[in-house]
């Protein structure tokens, strides 16, 4: 299989990855606060709505505020990245090689 990278593309790519980034942050701050459920009424069902619908947005907004930064870093990246990339292909060294599945730290 063969992989073709092309260093010259990489600082596009990092500048579409930052804007993303700022727009899904903006959204995400825009919504948190029109996302977090109150209560409808002073009933027991909607108190207990409101407590479940807590808990889920809790976790949805702890989950993907890291994902956008993660979105940010590998925009930050891309651009040392080619530059080493193609440094190194020019000496004959560039090389891309396979790796296990699993999570890669950042």
């Amino acid at each position: 299989m063969a992989l073709e990278v092309i260093p010259e593309d990489f600082p596009a790519l990092s500048a579409t990855l930052s804007t993303i980034h700022t727009d899904l942050m903006g959204a995400l701050e825009g919504t948190s606060i029109a996302a977090n459920p109150t209560a409808a009424a002073s009933d027991l069902v909607s108190q207990a709505a409101a407590k479940a619908f807590a808990v889920y947005h809790a976790h949805f907004y702890a989950q993907a505020a890291p994902g956008f930064t993660n979105i940010l870093h590998g925009s930050q990246v891309l651009v040392p990245i080619a530059s080493d990339y193609a440094g190194s292909d020019e000496s004959g060294g560039g090389y891309v090689t396979g790796a296990a599945a699993g999570i890669v730290p950042i």
